[in-house]
Formats: C-alpha cells, sequence, structure tokens
C-alpha cells in the first residue's frame, strides 16, 4: 500500500527529461549568443592576416609578395588585337616568391582588391591582352620568384582612390591572408 499515485511518477519523469534535455542542449543557451563570442581559432585567423605598403615583401604562409608599382590604363593588347577596360585597368607589377616545397600555380583567385568594404576581383579576360607578362595560371617552382602583371577593370574613381588593398591568399582556399596598401 505504499504505492505512489500514477501522477507523482510521470511528473518526476517529466522532471527528469527535461533536465536531460536541458543539459544535453547547452542549458537554453541562445544561438546568438553563441555567435557573438569568437572561439580561440577564430581570434586566431584574425591575427594570421598580416598587412604591409605597397613596394615592401609580405610573407603569407609559404608565398611572398611585393607589389613594385601600378600603372592606369584605358586600353591592353596590340594596335590589331586589343581590349578597352569598362572604365581603366589597374595594373599591378608584382613579384610572387614560393617558398614550398612544391610547385605552385599562382591563380586569379589569389588576389582580390579592397576598397571602402567593396571587394574587386582580376579581370580575367583583360589578362589575356597582358600576354607575357600575366602572372595568373603560370607556375611557380619551389624558391623561384614569378615577376609580372595582375589587371583590375575599376571606374576612375575608384583606381584612383588611395584606399585601395590590394588582399593576397595562400593558394585558392586561402588559408592565411595579407593585405597590401597600394598608396
Amino acid at each position: 500500500m505504499n504505492k505512489k499515485p500514477i501522477y507523482k511518477r510521470k511528473w518526476f519523469i517529466a522532471i527528469i527529461v527535461f533536465v536531460v534535455l536541458s543539459v544535453a542542449f547547452g542549458g537554453g543557451e541562445s544561438s546568438s549568443k553563441k555567435k557573438s563570442s569568437p572561439t580561440k581559432s577564430e581570434k586566431s585567423v584574425e591575427v594570421s592576416e598580416k598587412t604591409c605598403q605597397m613596394g615592401d615583401l609580405l610573407t603569407v604562409g609559404k608565398m611572398e609578395y611585393r607589389v613594385l608599382n601600378k600603372t592606369l590604363v584605358t586600353e591592353l593588347g596590340t594596335k590589331y588585337l586589343n581590349k578597352k577596360a569598362q572604365g581603366v585597368y589597374l595594373l599591378l607589377n608584382i613579384e610572387v616568391t614560393n617558398r614550398s616545397d612544391k610547385a605552385v600555380t599562382v591563380s586569379d583567385d589569389f588576389f582580390k582588391l579592397k576598397n571602402n568594404g567593396k571587394t574587386y576581383e582580376t579581370s580575367d579576360d583583360a589578362s589575356i591582352y597582358l600576354g607575357d607578362k600575366s602572372i595568373i595560371f603560370k607556375e611557380v617552382n619551389p624558391d623561384t620568384t614569378l615577376k609580372g602583371q595582375i589587371c583590375f577593370d575599376l571606374n576612375t574613381t575608384v583606381a584612383n582612390d588611395n584606399n585601395n588593398i590590394l588582399e593576397v591568399q595562400t593558394g585558392i582556399w586561402g588559408t592565411e591572408k595579407g593585405s597590401i596598401v597600394l598608396k
């Protein structure tokens, strides 16, 4: 006759289930709180980005980058085979040195131009008109420096802006990034 009524046992079971689920799912902490505080690995990604000035050597991972100078032109190519810019072409004379153990193919994904919160891609079709001067899709062996140009098709205002930053990265996946201020 010491048997408890059934409603007391269900209540007890419900409390136990609630406690177990609360512990398993983090005690009801909202997902927005979790996202607002960066983890240790997110902080290290922010710290790993380096910045330098045009003319300086920037080491990003096992690659080294140096922007030697910049030029603005409205047309690329030869007298008979040429390409006109939508705005102006910003040509960057650049050196890329491979310090890894194997050859690396330089891709246009290695380079982005940043200006006032906007991101600009290299001009693939204009790179064709650079001929041998283009470094895009060229292979660079270990401990070798590749010299050439990359090209951005920009409006005149952006091309002449002193806030332009060339973002470079290691490989297509961009595990490490660096910035070169184009002043």
